[in-house]
């Protein structure tokens, strides 16, 4: 038996199986015990588009805040540092003991 997801935002995840018998899952534990069942190639797949889906998920958010103006004053402040010369490379950073 194989199962076929439909996901949008909102939206319960609906499964079909190849019997064509729809169910709905509303919990994350139901959705778990579905992908305890899958091949390991589908549960690879299914972490990748989730990881995908967050990304976006991400984006979004940061561009919300962007156009809201929660981010103007951290981008002054880098913008301020920057003018100053009051800023360190990265990598420098990351490789300081």
């Amino acid at each position: 038996m194989y199962w076929r997801f439909n996901v949008k935002v909102g939206d319960n995840i609906e499964k079909k199986n190849s019997l064509n018998v729809k169910s709905c899952m509303t919990t994350r534990l139901e959705v778990e015990s579905v992908i305890k069942q899958l091949p390991e190639s589908e549960v690879r797949d299914l972490a990748k588009w989730l990881q995908e889906y967050l990304d976006e998920m991400w984006d979004q958010q940061i561009e919300a805040d962007l156009a809201s103006g929660k981010l103007d004053r951290l981008i002054a402040q880098a913008e301020k540092d920057i003018a100053a010369n009051n800023v360190r490379d990265l990598d420098e950073i990351l490789c300081d003991d």
